[in-house]
C-alpha cells in the first residue's frame, strides 16, 4: 500500500483524521517507492497518544507478516512511532504493535507476524504513538511511512491468497 493518491474516504481505504498537535499529510519530496509518502509532524507541545492514521483490512483466520517502511527525524522521548494491529470488536482476539522508532532513522523495516483467530473478520492496521510516562514526555520531530504490505502466510501449496 503506499500513499500516491488522496484517501477517498472508503471504508478500507486510509483514514486520517485531524488533531491540533500534530500535522498529518501527503508528502512528495520524501517517498520511498512511488512519488508520496505518509508525512507525521509533531509539534513538541503535548504527550500525545497518536492513532489518527487508520486502515480497515478484510482478512481470513491465519498467519500474517505486516511491514512498513518507516523514516524518521529527530523523533523526541522514549516512546515514538510504531503500528498498531488490532480486532476493532475485540481486542482479545487480536491485540499487537510492531517495535517502534525514535530519534533520526533512515527507512527501516517494522514487521509484525501475527495469527488472526477464527471470529475475526476485519482488522485496524493504525500509525500509532503511546503516551510517554515521563517528564519529558512532549513529542517533537518528523516521521514518513511507505511501503505498507499485510501478506499472508501460506502453509500449503493448495492454500490461494485472496483479497
Amino acid at each position: 500500500i503506499y500513499f500516491e493518491n488522496e484517501p477517498t474516504g472508503a471504508a478500507l481505504d486510509w483514514r486520517i483524521t485531524t488533531t491540533p498537535a500534530v500535522d498529518t499529510d501527503r508528502d512528495g519530496n520524501h517517498a520511498r517507492n512511488g512519488g508520496y509518502s505518509l508525512h507525521i509532524a509533531f509539534h513538541g507541545t503535548e504527550n500525545v497518544h497518536y492513532h489518527h492514521t487508520a486502515q480497515m483490512v478484510g482478512v481470513r483466520p491465519g498467519e500474517y507478516r505486516f511491514r512498513a517502511f518507516v523514516r524518521t527525524r529527530e523523533l523526541t522521548t522514549d516512546e515514538g512511532l510504531r503500528f498498531h494491529i488490532f480486532d476493532p470488536e475485540s481486542g482479545a482476539r487480536l491485540d499487537v504493535y510492531t517495535e517502534q522508532l525514535t530519534g533520526t532513522n533512515d527507512w527501516t523495516p517494522l514487521e509484525k507476524t501475527f495469527t488472526v483467530p477464527p471470529g475475526t473478520n476485519l482488522i485496524a492496521v493504525q500509525v500509532s504513538r503511546i503516551p510517554s510516562e515521563k517528564f519529558d514526555n512532549k513529542i517533537d520531530g518528523e516521521a514518513w511511512v511507505d511501503t505498507v504490505s499485510l501478506t499472508r502466510i501460506l502453509k500449503r501449496p493448495d492454500e490461494r491468497q485472496h483479497f
